[in-house]
């Protein structure tokens, strides 16, 4: 086993310094790393040519402009005196840069292709295992469950919704209420719009023009899940409201008073026919009152003559705040409708839905194509060569991923043993499903190296120092932190040369028996919902 060198931990101010100094460039994107000197290999390849001598004491790295590599870079220089020279670039420049051996370690968002593959064998470049550094993802969200009568759309729908030139103009035209749709998301020239039009529209650099003509943008997230749960519209309304009841009781105010006037009228003149009456009935009988008692009658019948009134008053009172209240509640009904706009879709961030999800209700995903457990799409490579050839006529020619397909039709699993399941697969936007990549509107981030990169300590402390920093990052950069079995099983694959190390047998008792048995063909994927 051989010994790695300790990272040597210096100044903040002096590593800082050695990561400017050894070409270390934050801006600059889609330039490929100056190929450092070539030497001689005593290994044998594939390729007469020889890979790049690496320099000494450096790692080189290519970044995306929008992931952690450069924010890892950056930090890895200032604490351990190693040199890094970071690019930011594209996907395809990356793999091509690993595979020459211009770089050593990269930071990308997919796998890499077959011809990728297939030019690292040519250069005798060993490519390391996929390791997850954190992941981003769009949450499509309307105000709650029941606002548009569904919670599970196809990226298809998800991309035709938001579209210019989108075919649908009602909820009803995807199976749900038949009210209008309404979308909203962030403004032109944002990195949020640049993700979004990434992985919703498929488009690396949409623009204003790509996007449906009633798309609402709005400068930040807090306005547009205002407008999703209509927020300011309700508000406004209310405020109409208020001034609806205003101007309706100033309207019918001297029609009130008058009505009370007469009311309060009436009631003293009944009264005060009762009293008189009774003090007609007092002096036939001859009952002789004292001077007391006199005044107590007197107080008393006073008395009766106000509450008489109060009474009167409140009646006709009571009777036009009815009214007022049912004209108040007929018009509200209809402008809070029209405030409330439900069929109003966002796309947010997952990090920013994550802190309003009592707010807001997200769309399940459904890839719309055949999966494995794991959620991804199953391709024809995939499948067993009988398989392809029975599918060869329900296939387009040239096809990559298996397209979806009768259950009758469609191979119940891979060449490798992988169960696939037929759609839909609803994919609820999580964690664990969008840095697991099953969640279908999400962006992975993922690291690869290579074998012989990973035999210099240096290469193999940077890949360390990522893997066991990356959730933090991820936070801090609102990014989709890796899970802790993800980050665990990364770090693994780094210390074993770039290759996942054999599962460890448990042990189990001589007298248990754990029962083997096949998913039926009703069960879906583990913690996807099925349609």
């Amino acid at each position: 086993m051989r010994t790695r060198r300790l990272i040597a931990t210096l100044l903040a101010g002096a590593g800082a310094a050695a990561f400017s100094a050894c070409g270390i460039d934050t801006d600059q994107a889609g330039t490929p790393t100056t190929a450092a000197p070539q030497g001689t290999t005593t290994e044998a390849r594939t390729s007469t040519e020889p890979l790049p001598r690496p320099p000494e004491n450096t790692v080189r790295v290519d970044g995306l402009t929008d992931g952690l590599g450069g924010i890892i870079s950056q930090r890895f220089a200032a604490r351990s005196g190693i040199d890094v020279a970071f690019i930011r670039t594209t996907d395809e420049q990356a793999f091509a840069d690993l595979c020459a051996g211009r770089v050593d370690v990269i930071e990308v968002s997919r796998d890499p292709t077959d011809a990728e593959l297939a030019a690292c064998r040519q250069r005798g470049v060993t490519l390391s295992e996929s390791m997850a550094l954190g992941a981003d993802a769009v949450v499509l969200a309307t105000k709650n469950e029941a606002d548009v009568g569904g919670d599970c759309i196809s990226v298809r729908q998800a991309r035709d919704i938001f579209r210019a030139g989108s075919p649908y103009a009602s909820w009803a035209q995807l199976g749900f209420r038949d009210i209008p749709i309404t979308v909203t998301g962030p403004e032109d020239d944002t990195r949020a719009f640049t993700f979004m039009g990434q992985v919703v529209l498929g488009i690396n650099d949409a623009s204003l023009a790509d996007v449906r003509a009633d798309y609402v943008a709005e400068p930040t997230e807090r306005l547009e899940r205002e407008e999703v749960v209509g927020t300011e519209r309700i508000a406004a309304a209310n405020r109409r409201i208020a001034r609806f009841r205003a101007g309706l009781r100033a309207e019918t105010q001297r029609e009130r008073q008058r009505a009370v006037n007469a009311a309060i009228a009436e009631a003293d003149r009944r009264v005060l026919r009762e009293i008189e009456a009774e003090n007609r009935r007092r002096a036939e009988s001859g009952v002789t009152l004292s001077a007391e008692q006199a005044q107590r009658i007197d107080e008393r019948n006073a008395a009766r003559v106000d509450r008489a009134k109060r009474i009167a008053a409140g009646r006709v009172n009571a009777r036009y705040d009815r009214e007022l209240d049912d004209r108040v509640r007929r018009y509200a009904r209809g402008v809070l409708a029209e405030a409330e706009a439900p069929g109003v879709v966002g796309a947010f961030r997952f990090t920013y839905y994550e802190l309003f999800e009592e707010q807001l209700r997200p769309f399940e995903i459904d890839l719309g194509v055949p999966v494995t457990a794991t959620g991804s799409p199953v391709r024809m490579s995939d499948l067993t060569p009988a398989a392809r050839r029975r599918l060869r006529a329900e296939v387009p020619e040239g096809a990559r991923e298996l397209p979806a397909l009768p259950r009758g039709q469609l191979p119940s699993q891979t060449a490798e043993g992988e169960r696939i399941y037929s759609p839909p697969n609803c994919v609820f936007p999580s964690q664990y499903t969008i840095t697991s990549g099953a969640y279908p509107l999400s962006r992975r981030l993922l690291l690869f190296t290579s074998a012989q990169a990973l035999e210099r300590d240096e290469v193999l402390d940077y890949v360390e120092f990522a893997l066991d920093r990356a959730q933090r990052l991820a936070a801090e950069q609102r990014l989709v932190p890796i899970t802790d079995a993800q980050r665990d099983s990364s770090l693994a694959i780094a210390r074993n040369g770039g290759e996942a190390p054999p599962p460890q047998e448990e042990e189990t008792p001589d007298t248990a028996t754990t029962p083997t048995t096949a998913p039926s063909e009703d069960e879906g994927i583990p913690g996807v919902a099925t349609g």
